[in-house]
This record gives C-alpha cells, structure tokens and sequence, in this order.
C-alpha cells in the first residue's frame, strides 16, 4: 500500500480536495493548536495530489474509522542503517502491539524520514498511554535519536512528533 502525504493550511487542502475526500481514502488531519495540515492519502494505485511526499507502507494495523486523534513520529534514517532501523521498529512494535489498535509504519520512497503513525479514538486515549508506558523506549512516542534501543550513527537527524486531530 502506498501513502501520500501533501501539506499546507487545513482550509486550502479540505477546499482543494473536498470532492476526493468522499470518494477517495483521504484522511485531512491538522496539526493539534495550529493552522497547519496534513491531507493523508492511503491508496494501492496513484496519488491524487500534484506533488505529494511518496511513502510505502512497512507494517501496519487496523483502520481510521472512529479516530479523531492522530501522531506522526518523524525519524531520518542514513541509507546504510534502513534495513537495521526497520528491523529494530518492527520489533518494537510487535511488544507494543495488543497496545494500539491502528498504526502505519511507513518507508519514504524519496529521502530519508520515516514515519510511524499512530492513531486513537480521542487525544486523552494517546496521553493515558504515553503516561502509562513512559519508560517504555517506544518508537510511537520516543526519540530514538536520544540513546535508548537505537544507535546515534544511524539517523541524519533530530526525530519529532506531529500531533494532528483528524477531520471527519
């Protein structure tokens, strides 16, 4: 599965791709306590968007119906170290996995971020969570850039956390 990723202002991307969003499995998601927006397109064939960032789909589970709540951990990765980071995920979240019902780990088809989305009923759902598993080195919520389970050469960079609520 492919998953396409355009972003801009909430307003200028549900304007723009309101008549998709019906037909198409399209997921508008603003960043929470801000104008910004991410328009999500998980799709077996192309995209719809004119320039989307291109994604593949390494691992996932469950569906978007009923979330409202959404958090995108972004990690660049160095080419030689991607088998050994997604071999590393995987593991992770199979540990975490009776734990959250919809996550997308997902491959960049172009560059060097991957993104591990993960999806919830409601914000309070994602914060009792985190709360819960704060000393669990998890890669929904963690910065694996930080130490912990992963190594520092691996990453080209400083991971960070979206977190979007998603428009029904």
């Amino acid at each position: 599965m492919n998953i396409y990723l355009a972003s801009g202002t909430f307003d200028f991307l549900v304007k723009k791709y309101a008549k998709q969003i019906d037909q198409q499995s399209l997921i508008a998601m603003q960043v929470y306590g801000d104008e910004n927006a991410v328009l999500l397109h998980e799709t077996s064939g192309p995209s719809i968007f004119a320039a989307p960032r291109k994604y593949e789909t390494v691992f996932d589970k469950g569906d978007f119906s009923d979330k409202k709540y959404a958090v995108m951990n972004h990690i660049p990765v160095t080419d030689e170290h991607k088998p050994l980071f997604e071999q590393n995920i995987k593991r992770s979240l199979e540990q975490i996995d009776s734990q959250i019902s919809t996550y997308r780990f997902i491959r960049p088809l172009k560059g060097d971020t991957y993104i591990i989305l993960s999806v919830w009923a409601e914000r309070k759902d994602f914060i009792i969570w985190k709360q819960k598993n704060s000393t669990l080195d998890s890669p929904i919520t963690g910065d694996p850039t930080n130490g912990g389970i992963f190594q520092h050469a691996m990453f080209n960079g400083k991971a960070y956390l979206l977190e979007l609520t998603i428009s029904s």
